[in-house]
């Protein structure tokens, strides 16, 4: 096994590559520095990464022994602060070696928000049918700042919490998908650390209708206008290979009749 500390924005990269590849070295980058141990990964990710980016996290991944082998390690400091060599423009034939997918071992310095999710009221200090500028005010309020806008919705904390706004300029829908700093639980159970299934089924408990059959796609619960969304495995943190939520969101009843009305033109 090897280790690799990042600051996030290399573990943001990482996560897009679907926790599979590390991203190209910047020019001033000529080496790309694994290490061999998680001692030596989480003292550079608390003591660098935490210093210069605000966080550090400590990724482990397995590279193929034949290719591996080609490269000798080299300690620099103490005896476990060993690492390898790797130049940069033999990057891309490391990472083609590698095996599975990379796991988060651990995570420093960045505080988690979690949100708790409450169907016909909202999401964490987001309430439905608040007007955009409470909204807005409102995750300022607590360190989440607007991202971007395109139309009637907003982004916040690196996309993954939106909000979509009617004619009126006030919520009906909000949508949240997990980050290392963002989480959400549905009555104490967190959505993004829990089986796909698991939470459809603690859902569908809370309505009076019969029990659904599970579908990993997407699915609309009416009566607590609660969606579901694209339940894979790319989504589990942990790389155990579950089914997690892409994203978990909660809307208004004008939301719900909008849907229908969609659905019957």
């Amino acid at each position: 096994m090897l280790y690799r500390p990042v600051g996030p924005g290399e573990f943001k990269l990482i996560e897009e590559s679907g926790f599979h590849r590390f991203p190209p070295r910047l020019p001033e980058q000529p080496i790309f520095h694994p290490v061999t141990n998680e001692k030596y990964g989480v003292e550079i990710a608390e003591r660098w990464n935490v210093k210069e980016s605000g966080s550090g996290f400590v990724i482990r991944f397995e590279v193929r022994a034949d290719f591996l082998g080609r490269y000798e390690p080299h300690v620099v400091g103490a005896r476990h602060h060993e690492e390898y060599w790797i130049p940069a423009e033999e990057l891309d034939a490391f990472n083609d070696a590698i095996v599975g997918s990379m796991e988060v071992l651990r995570s420093f310095g960045a505080s988690v928000t979690g949100f708790n999710i409450t169907p016909h009221v909202g999401i964490g200090p987001v309430r439905l049918l608040d007007s955009r500028g409470d909204v807005r005010a409102a995750l300022a309020g607590i360190g989440i700042p607007l991202l971007n806008s395109r139309g009637s919705l907003d982004y916040f904390s690196e996309n993954a919490l939106q909000v979509e706004s009617g004619a009126d300029e006030r919520a009906d829908f909000i949508g949240i998908a997990s980050t290392p700093t963002l989480q959400a639980s549905y009555f104490g159970t967190n959505v993004f650390d829990t089986p796909a299934e698991a939470i459809f089924l603690a859902i569908a408990r809370s309505e009076s209708a019969e029990v659904p059959t599970f579908e990993a796609a997407e699915f609309l619960f009416r009566e607590q206008i609660i969606t579901l969304w694209n339940a894979d495995s790319q989504y589990d943190w942990r790389k155990l290979g579950r089914l997690i939520w892409g994203q978990v969101g909660v809307g208004s009843r004008r939301y719900l009749d909008g849907i229908d009305e969609a659905r019957n033109r």
